[in-house]
């Protein structure tokens, strides 16, 4: 560190100043003296220690502006629509998925079940397992999902997956899981599911504690989704009421993970909790926006 003083002075009037000024500086410091308004001349090296200049961070993913909408709860998927309803098959005032309708169905472990009241709110209900429900909108690369959402028992979460292709048959290519953003009391997540039903089929992102999601109460979710196709990675973040909890970039991703033809043919997303018995949880407002 150098201290260094610069002073001006009048020419022949010792008393007037032009300059005073007082500054520190981190790095190794030359000295230059300007003569008669001719070029610099003089130049005199300050000894002081070697500070090596820190390496800045990387910024941060900037949060994308919407552009449209890939799917609105209430406008698609007629959750407001004033019919209440309940299933344990599919939502029968849309199409039976999959056709890209926007219809929803219920799937996988844990005798799931699904109501909408018609005022907007849609509840996931099931006993144990993995209980989802599927929502037959496409979506992939650049996506922002947000909602209103409550997890009803301590012993549950709730699990968000983006661009998910995982009912599809075929090679693992051809069913890729999704981007998967998870929610519990306490704690919040991000993974890479890359085919269904295998081992070594996750990459695991980072998890971290969070407060801000208690029980029986409302919290507004906010997922981003960017994937850069030509690099093969992608960026994930999760904000509850305004405020980021975890962000993570994956790189070199397969293939079919960034394949947009793929995802333009079929796509959908997943709303899914893991209850320890029986259980609950409620959404609302959930739109999914091009970013």
């Amino acid at each position: 560190m150098t201290n260094i003083q610069v002073i001006a002075k009048v020419k022949g009037k010792p008393d007037v100043q032009l300059v005073n000024q007082e500054f520190t500086a981190d790095v190794d410091v030359e000295l230059v003296k300007i003569l008669d308004g001719a070029a610099a001349s003089m130049y005199h090296e300050v000894l002081s220690p070697t500070v090596t200049p820190p390496v800045p961070p990387i910024p941060p993913e900037p949060e994308p502006a919407p552009t449209g909408e890939w799917y609105n709860s209430n406008v698609n998927g007629k959750w407001n629509n004033g019919k209440a309803r309940k299933f344990n098959d599919y939502d029968h005032e849309l199409p039976k998925p999959y056709c890209s309708k926007f219809g929803m169905i219920t799937a996988a472990s844990g005798d799931p079940n699904g109501s909408i009241d018609g005022a907007g709110t849609f509840t996931l209900g099931g006993n144990g397992g993995h209980p989802r429900t599927y929502t037959d909108a496409v979506n992939y690369t650049n996506v922002v999902a947000e909602y209103d959402l409550r997890i009803n028992q301590k012993d549950n979460n709730h699990t968000l997956q983006l661009s998910s292709r995982h009912q599809e048959g075929g090679s693992n290519d051809n069913k890729f899981g999704g981007y998967n953003y998870m929610f519990a009391i306490g704690e919040c997540g991000l993974k890479i599911e890359l085919f269904h039903a295998a081992a070594e089929n996750h990459i695991n992102g980072p998890k971290k504690s969070q407060s801000i999601i208690k029980v029986g109460e409302w919290v507004h979710v906010k997922c981003v989704l960017l994937v850069d196709v030509k690099a093969k990675r992608s960026y994930q973040s999760i904000n509850l009421n305004n405020q980021k909890v975890v962000e993570w970039n994956a790189t070199n991703l397969p293939d079919y993970a960034v394949d947009e033809a793929k995802f333009k043919q079929r796509s959908y997303f997943w709303n899914r909790m893991n209850p320890s018995g029986n259980a609950t949880i409620d959404i609302k407002n959930q739109r999914l926006y091009k970013a």
